[in-house]
């Protein structure tokens, strides 16, 4: 497996477990953005421990990396869809 799969496979479980979570949630409009509920990480990280601990998380090294990239991928995420608001500005 190259490095960058792996880096994707990361990226795409925390994202998951956001969405799992409910920090995050996809755009009604457009699936493929998604919107910071609330900028909260705490039920996620329980989420992300517990399915570390059930060694459902096998791409990450340790708790830290997941919390870590779970951080990371939540920064990514937008507080409001820029697909929306781009079609509102038209």
């Amino acid at each position: 497996m190259k490095v960058s799969d792996s880096g994707e496979d990361r990226r795409a479980a925390a994202l998951s477990i956001l969405i799992e979570s409910g920090a995050v949630e996809p755009c009604d409009d457009h699936e493929d953005v998604l919107i910071d509920v609330d900028g909260d990480t705490a039920e996620a990280y329980k989420l992300a421990t517990i399915k570390f601990k059930d060694g459902q998380l096998s791409m990450f090294e340790s708790l830290g990396q997941l919390r870590d990239e779970v951080k990371a991928a939540l920064l990514d995420c937008a507080s409001d869809c820029w697909a929306c608001d781009s079609n509102r500005d038209s």
